[in-house]
């Protein structure tokens, strides 16, 4: 209380002088400095949240199809070994690992999923958004224009110049420009000498060669690359979508493989058409578990003619299930703009492990997508910037006691 005090009486020294004084200063309203901004104020900090848009947590409210898949509840070893470059991150999940943040955020009321991921029970990102801003000073439609450090860093937006010890920089990557994110953070820290590795679509739809498949969703494997990945594919109206795609989506190269048998090997598949009535069409045993309209594209492009299982050789049965098990297409592009997140960023060889805080200037922060870290669909991503922002804070409270 008594710290609470003497900021709220400095606060009005500074307003009297034309400066407004604040201990921290939160750029951006993301998960990774909402969660930041409320340790902090809990703290007994005076901390500002300055948002360039007119909501808080835009982005934040959309994952999820809508109702925040919040983190995912596996182990720190799986946690770390998913992510890129989670090694940077092990320290942070030994503090504060699934269960910490089950327990921080039990009053929004949590259930768990499929493949361990985490939701509000009201399946509304907005229930999480409340809980995070809730009694922390935001103030909205202010796009910071620069920082310069002095004593104090000098935060100014379009309209006024802030003051503050602690700059927290949670910009975001540069993924959904139409939700804010235009890469700034990148700048700030240029602007500072850090060094940016280069930045790409992390979790993106493909844009590939022409197809006939546009609305059909199925469960199977994406491989490019020595990578492959296995979940729900939706094929789009210009290429490939959904959470295998997006988990690949980093690695891929000129073309990308799709298994339609992901639950059969050659020997399997050559026993089911053995033991399939071989007086029917060999279209008629594929359709029995693969979808009619994907059975004819895979036929038409590999030139597979439709004839009486009896009819084909043990040869051709190899190359129908080879067919079937890595459909290929051609990869035109990722999207940045319709990417879910950024990869690349900050090198995280100039960024403190433990505190997020950077190497090159003392009391300047960045956490969340705008460090060189990403992981895949299931709630990895917003659990990144959940534990960066934790990280920060309890570092800049350290930071401040033995001021």
């Amino acid at each position: 209380m008594k710290k609470q005090i003497e900021n709220n009486l400095l606060f009005l020294c500074y307003n009297f002088i034309g400066d407004i004084m604040y201990d921290v200063i939160v750029i951006g309203s993301g998960p990774a400095g909402l969660i930041c901004a409320r340790e902090l104020f809990l703290s007994g900090f005076r901390v500002l949240i300055l948002e360039k848009n007119d909501v808080v947590g835009k982005k934040l409210s959309i994952t999820g199809g809508g109702r925040c898949n919040l983190f995912n509840y596996k182990e720190k070893s799986e946690l770390v070994e998913k992510i890129h470059n989670g090694e940077f991150l092990r320290y942070g999940f030994v503090k504060y690992n699934s269960a910490f943040f089950w327990n921080y955020f039990s009053s929004v009321g949590l259930k768990k999923e499929e493949r361990d991921r985490v939701f509000p029970i009201s399946n509304k990102s907005k229930d999480v958004i409340d809980f995070l801003r809730d009694n922390v000073e935001i103030e909205l439609n202010s796009n910071v224009a620069s920082i310069e450090k002095n004593e104090s860093f000098s935060v100014f937006t379009e309209k006024e110049k802030y003051q503050s010890k602690y700059v927290v920089i949670a910009t975001g990557g540069l993924s959904y420009p139409q939700l804010g994110s235009d890469g700034a953070g990148y700048d700030f820290a240029k602007s500072f000498g850090h060094s940016i590795v280069n930045t790409y679509p992390a979790l993106s739809p493909l844009k590939t060669e022409k197809h006939d498949l546009a609305g059909i969703t199925v469960e199977g494997g994406v491989f490019s690359c020595d990578k492959k990945t296995f979940g729900s594919i939706l094929f789009t109206h210009d290429g490939l979508s959904g959470p295998a795609v997006y988990d690949i989506s980093a690695y891929v190269g000129d073309f990308v493989f799709i298994d339609f048998l992901v639950d059969m090997d050659e020997k399997l598949f050559l026993e089911k058409v053995t033991r399939y009535s071989q007086k029917k069409m060999i279209s008629s045993f594929m359709k029995e578990f693969i979808p009619n309209r994907i059975v004819d594209e895979v036929f038409l492009r590999n030139k597979i003619f439709d004839k009486k299982i009896a009819e084909i050789s043990k040869k051709d049965r190899a190359f129908l299930f080879e067919s079937f098990k890595s459909f290929k297409l051609m990869v035109k592009s990722k999207d940045i703009d319709r990417s879910i997140v950024t990869g690349g960023g900050i090198c995280l060889d100039e960024i403190c492990a433990d505190t997020m805080e950077s190497r090159k200037v003392d009391n300047l922060y960045f956490v969340g997508e705008i460090l060189d870290l990403h992981g895949p669909t299931g709630g990895y991503n917003i659990m990144i910037s959940l534990l960066t922002g934790i990280l920060a804070s309890k570092s800049i409270e350290k930071k401040s006691k033995l001021c």
